[in-house]
């Protein structure tokens, strides 16, 4: 992304777990502050009630291209949130 040539990126993680560690989330946090990149972090359920089917998204994308996020979250749930 800070090359230009990816203007989103997505990482995921098992809430129940709690392997949140693993996401680069602090690499990408001074350019989310610094207003180049565009953040969201949500939750989505499975089928489940086990807490091990919560999956914890977070997308990043590009300022210019933060249309990207609401169309990822389509993607992934099938319907807007």
């Amino acid at each position: 992304m800070l090359e230009g040539k990816k203007p989103l990126a997505m990482f995921y993680c098992n809430k129940g777990v709690g392997d949140r560690d693993i996401v680069p989330t602090d690499a990408f946090l001074p350019h989310v502050e610094s207003g180049r990149f565009k953040m969201e972090e949500f939750d989505v359920e499975g089928d489940s009630d086990s807490p091990l089917s919560i999956i914890t998204y977070m997308l990043f994308a590009v300022a210019g291209e933060a249309w990207r996020i609401p169309a990822m979250k389509i993607a992934l749930t099938g319907a807007e949130r």
